[in-house]
């Protein structure tokens, strides 16, 4: 018999939670629910302001952990909780989406590389997923479907319960724009990069490829790059992102005007970046899904990425333009050691280079793709097309 949900929990209001979570089907009410991480994340906050020294790595897996003591049991706060990466403990009947693997704790890139020691907690996470009270885990895309697939075979005890619970389903996202008629016109062609994380997501090689490509045109340039990104910026130990690097590119952006830079945008002045700009730029070396792939997308601006992880899914060379980069057979960026990331940089660079003078000397493959790309997240990102998928999913 089945049991009837009406009121869906979720944890917190961050972005992914958004995209994937809150309000994404009509027919149920979502309510935020409290838990036990709360502490860890209020004490993360704290120890932030205090200044206080602590090892982020230790401390991060309890912000993807939840539990309530099984409150919710005896108050009824909520039917079902949805949640985003994050494990349930209790027994509240939940959904977990997830974009890379559960748990996402001590298994980063690779799954074949868990340590011994962290072997037996990693056992002790998929146990509460393959427990009753776990309804449905929902993979964001292909790619980490396939990831904890390959987790699992090293657990062969969890694996056909957790399976079996298993979907994919594509994170939705609305047109921002119905026709292309609506998108600002400009002389020259709009390029528009944007990440937080400047240097992970490609912004050191996408400088450094158009400051090249400039010296193609003498004269007059047919093209303005705008970069939205923290330059300073550095939680990724790898050559693009040191000071040298960052010195270089702040001075590459202060000697050519045609270069316009952001640390940061609201939402809907990024929207609106998008909008007025005709091609996107998202070269990264590490980027679980690519939301901001989708916005541009759907803002009738195809996009220039890597083939890296999903993006090889949401991007290709008919709606975009996809470079093929070394990667492993889990569709990681092949850069470990410095000599890679070095090698990786500059493949970047060039291949970056020849895609754009390609483009600029074929402009008209410009509308073509974006036709397409504003065909595509109407068809596989329909926002009422994944509320329904989660109608599906929130019966119990």
């Amino acid at each position: 018999m089945m049991k009837k949900v009406n009121l869906i929990g979720y944890l917190d209001k961050s972005y992914p939670n958004k995209r994937n979570i809150i309000n994404c089907s009509e027919h149920y009410r979502y309510k935020q629910v409290r838990s036990l991480n709360d502490f860890f994340k209020g004490f993360f906050i704290l120890a932030r302001k205090f200044k206080i020294s602590f090892s982020w790595y230790k401390m991060r897996k309890y912000f993807y952990l939840f539990c309530d003591f099984n409150l919710n049991q005896h108050f009824k706060q909520v039917d079902l909780i949805h949640f985003f990466n994050t494990i349930n403990l209790g027994k509240t009947p939940s959904v977990i989406s997830f974009e890379g693997t559960l748990p996402i704790y001590h298994v980063i890139d690779d799954p074949k590389k868990i340590n011994i020691s962290n072997f037996k907690k990693v056992d002790k996470a998929l146990k509460y997923l393959a427990s009753p009270s776990c309804h449905k885990i929902i993979a964001i895309s292909n790619y980490a479907y396939q990831l904890q697939e390959e987790l699992l075979n090293q657990f062969p005890e969890r694996k056909e319960a957790i399976l079996k619970k298993m979907t994919m389903l594509y994170p939705p996202q609305k047109l921002l724009i119905q026709d292309l008629s609506e998108k600002t016109t400009s002389a020259s062609i709009n390029f528009v990069f944007a990440g937080r994380n400047f240097y992970r997501k490609g912004g050191y090689e996408t400088v450094k490829a158009f400051v090249k490509l400039a010296e193609h045109y003498p004269d007059e340039l047919p093209f303005t790059l705008h970069l939205v990104g923290d330059l300073s910026l550095s939680n990724d130990k790898t050559p693009a992102y040191n000071n040298r690097h960052e010195y270089e590119i702040k001075q590459l952006i202060k000697e050519n005007e045609w270069i316009k830079h952001h640390t940061q945008l609201e939402n809907a002045q990024l929207l609106a970046l998008f909008k007025a700009s005709q091609v996107g730029l998202l070269p990264t070396s590490k980027d679980t899904f690519g939301y901001s792939v989708l916005e541009m997308q759907a803002s009738g601006c195809p996009v220039i990425t890597t083939d890296i992880q999903a993006l090889s899914e949401i991007n290709d060379n008919r709606r975009g333009w996809l470079i093929n980069m070394p990667q492993t057979k889990l569709r990681h960026a092949l850069n470990e050691t410095k000599a890679e990331q070095l090698q990786w940089s500059e493949n970047l660079q060039v291949q970056l280079e020849v895609v754009l003078l390609n483009l600029l000397n074929h402009p008209e493959e410009i509308t073509e793709k974006a036709t397409r790309a504003l065909c595509y997240i109407d068809e596989i990102h329909s926002p009422a097309k994944y509320g329904q998928a989660l109608d599906q999913i929130y019966q119990l």
